[in-house]
This record gives structure tokens, sequence and C-alpha cells, in this order.
């Protein structure tokens, strides 16, 4: 039984051996989500995540009475105490058990995690299958983008949150496909040091001054209202309802 607290390391397991998943770490964004996650796994307890803003705590009391085998935690950094709050690692601490570390930055690291731990589960055929098949991709998006111009790439924001004025700058491993895919996030760098990775506020003056291609939404709200919303009208990717 192997229990990951970040989506890092859950959809890593999910991929490779999700027979061994025994909690999820975050509750179900929709129904779809839910509907679209293998039936074996749908009821799963959750249990919660290991740091991560506003995001539900892991229930220590909860993982000692599933009792996993181990936790798979995957991160950014190669600093497993920088990728634990202090407070919940000394909670983990207290319950004895063992910890399997994954460096995650982004999707270029994620055959090297298959592969280790193919060999940690004993699924070393299907790690490989997964392992090369990204690298496959990767390759793929690589020639491809490589093909168009940087000035015909189109720009594109990340609009996150309810009014879609939150974002990730383009260092942030949430925006790792827009790097992919030509490095196309019109928001280069952080306007504040202190958000550096995750939704991070910026006024729409911003947005209207960068004057994206295309929008990309996170949230229904937001892509069901922009149309309607006076402030976006002027910007380029509302205009072509792109």
């Amino acid at each position: 039984k192997v229990y990951a607290p970040s989506p890092p390391g859950y959809n890593l397991l999910y991929t490779l051996a999700p027979e061994f998943l025994c909690g999820r770490a975050h509750p179900y964004r929709s129904d779809i989500e839910r509907e679209m996650t293998l039936p074996a796994l749908r009821d799963l307890p959750l249990i919660g995540t290991l740091g991560g803003e506003g995001e539900p705590q892991a229930d220590v009391e909860m993982l000692m009475a599933i009792k996993p085998d181990f936790l798979l935690v995957a991160s950014l950094t190669g600093d497993l105490d920088a990728a634990v709050p202090a407070r919940t690692r000394e909670a983990l601490e207290r319950t004895g058990i063992p910890c399997v570390y994954v460096l995650t930055r982004d999707l270029t690291d994620d055959p090297v995690a298959d592969e280790f731990l193919g060999e940690l589960v004993g699924q070393k055929a299907r790690a490989r299958e997964l392992a090369d098949y990204i690298r496959g991709v990767l390759a793929d998006a690589e020639r491809v983008t490589a093909q168009v111009p940087k000035e015909q790439r189109p720009k594109v924001y990340y609009a996150e949150q309810l009014d879609g004025l939150a974002t990730e700058n383009a260092q942030s491993f949430h925006t790792f496909l827009l790097t992919l895919a030509g490095d196309v996030n019109v928001h280069r760098e952080s306007l504040s040091p202190v958000n550096s990775m995750g939704w991070e506020k910026i006024p729409l003056e911003q947005v209207m001054a960068y004057n994206p291609d295309i929008i990309l939404a996170f949230e229904p709200v937001f892509y069901n209202s922009v149309y309607q919303n006076p402030g976006w009208k002027h910007i380029k990717a509302v205009q072509n309802k792109k």
C-alpha cells in the first residue's frame, strides 16, 4: 500500500501501478473527474496533502490507521526538508512510515522517476513502457515546435481563479506544457518575488498589455463569463473567441 500526498506522485503511481494506491491527496474538482478515475479507485479515502497553500492537510491519524508501506513524496527540488513542511514532517516521523522521494521538476524527470518506481514496486516492464512513451512524446513535441518560427507562435495567457486574474510565470512547473509548446507563456516573470509560482494575482491592465492570442481558462466560471465581461472585450483572444 502506497500513499502519494501530492498530484505528481499520485499521477506517477496511478499510471504505473494504480492497485497500490491507498488514498487521495485532493478532493475531486468535478463529477467528470471522478467518472474518469478508474472505478476501483473512485472511493479511495481522502487523506490530504503534505504542504501546499490552501490545500487539505494530511490526516496523520488516518494515515496511521491505513498503515501504508511507504509514502511517495514527489517534489520540485532535491531538498526533502523543503518539500515537506516542518510541522507535517515531525508528525510523519512519529508515525514511523517510511518515505520515498522522487524528483519531479517537470515532465522531463518522469521517465527516470517511472523507472525508479518500477524497480521499487516490481513493475519494471510497465515502467519501461511509460518511460519510452514519455521520451517519445517529448521528442515529437520538440521536433514539431522547432518547425514554427518563434515570431509565428501564438501568445498564450493562462487564466486561473474565478476572475481569470491569477496566472503562473514561465518558470512554473504548472506551465511546462506551454514551454514545451514553444515557450509561449506571456507572463514571463512574477511581478512579486514573494509569489514566484502559482496563482499569482495580476491586474486586468497587465493582461490587456500582454494582449494574448489565446487564453487557457482553468475555471469553468471564468470561461463561461469572459465573453460577457466588458473588461475583457478588447483583448485579442476574446475578440477572436480563442
